[in-house]
């Protein structure tokens, strides 16, 4: 992954980062620390790649129970809107902890644009190989 940097504008959650309101707010966020955050937070369970095959289910001959959702092929995953990401990734979803009191809001955010970066790649690909 390169170090470009992506230029986001969100809209500060409810945690108390913002004193003043719903305000939009413009965060930069590097992909490459972004993937560094996803990799120590995320690539147990939903892998390296994203593709939900971590070292916890290890093609299902790890210790975890069932398949972590695949965040490139999954329509669930793909379709997800980031708002719903960030939620999911803050308050946990079905088997999946909540991470809000390990990461910060800002953290938060550059999981989801990492995994929404990589998930547009792997559709342009997708896109350039039926070409």
């Amino acid at each position: 992954l390169s170090d470009r940097v992506v230029d986001r504008v969100q809209a500060k959650d409810q945690e108390g980062d913002n004193k003043r309101g719903n305000e939009k707010v413009a965060v930069i966020i590097c992909l490459k620390e972004a993937e560094r955050i996803y990799l120590i937070n995320c690539g147990i369970c939903h892998g390296t790649k994203l593709d939900g095959n971590g070292p916890l289910w290890k093609g299902g001959d790890g210790p975890y129970p069932a398949a972590p959702r695949n965040l490139i092929t999954d329509p669930i995953a793909t379709t997800m809107a980031e708002g719903t990401m960030f939620h999911s990734i803050t308050y946990g979803k079905n088997l999946m902890g909540g991470y809000g009191s390990q990461l910060s809001s800002k953290q938060r955010w550059e999981i989801v644009t990492f995994i929404k970066t990589k998930q547009a790649e792997a559709a342009g690909a997708a896109t350039a190989a039926v070409k």
